[in-house]
């Protein structure tokens, strides 16, 4: 396997856009993924735990279930993932923003 480059390029609360060898591909939150990770790790989606191996597969299962064209295999993810700390520091600050309600969201909460 070649070196591969993976760099964040967009970063929003629905999605996340990431760059591998000059191919883009889109993070989000979706059922498929959550589907996925079951499959993967033999836990409930409700399981996942805030720890390195969780973090990783369902980064996997985000990028494998979102983009038809990512055709790496969970140990060669790893691999590429291994050198690229930025990149899970990076989806983690993602995950943290998509859970954590929005200003707006937190003031129609409050006005209600």
């Amino acid at each position: 396997m070649g070196f591969l480059f993976l760099y964040i390029i967009k970063n929003n609360l629905n999605s996340m856009i990431i760059k591998i060898n000059n191919v883009e591909y889109t993070i989000k939150q979706s059922l498929r993924s959550l589907m996925m990770f079951e499959q993967l790790t033999n836990k409930k989606a409700s399981q996942i735990e805030d720890n390195l191996s969780d973090t990783i597969t369902i980064f996997y299962c985000m990028l494998k279930s979102n983009n038809k064209h990512f055709d790496f295999k969970f140990e060669d993810f790893i691999d590429i993932i291994d050198n690229e700390v930025d990149a899970v520091n990076q989806f983690v600050e993602f995950i943290k923003q998509a859970s954590t309600p929005s200003t707006e969201n937190k003031k129609k909460e409050v006005s209600k």
